[in-house]
């Protein structure tokens, strides 16, 4: 089992759906990263994280509400990588988290 620990920015508002009796809280995260260039200069790199969290029954998480776009977030849990075809027909990959814990930071949305 790989354990993953995020700190970053939510892409899009926290989604709550029901799938097959259970309910499924969604959000992706920007984590970024600077880097030095060769060159003395730097650059940010952004890696987006897909975050899901399953409750039994129709039940929809509290924190649910105040995950909005731009909200700074700590996220915990399970990490796992997957495959599938993209738009073009080509193979794409996506970094997923099952989330084991979320933490809203300070600072309001960016």
């Amino acid at each position: 089992m790989l354990k993953v620990e995020l700190t970053g920015n939510l892409g899009f508002d926290a989604k709550v759906e029901n799938k097959n009796g259970d309910t499924v809280m969604s959000f992706s995260v920007a984590v970024n990263k600077k880097i030095k260039n060769p060159d003395g200069t730097s650059k940010d790199i952004t890696t987006w994280v897909n975050c899901h969290k399953w409750n039994k029954g129709d039940y929809t998480p509290a924190v649910a509400q105040y995950l909005k776009k731009g909200t700074k977030v700590f996220v915990r849990g399970d990490l796992t990588v997957r495959t599938y075809q993209g738009r073009q027909g080509d193979t794409q990959a996506s970094i997923d988290c099952s989330i084991t814990e979320v933490e809203l930071l300070g600072g309001g949305v960016a």
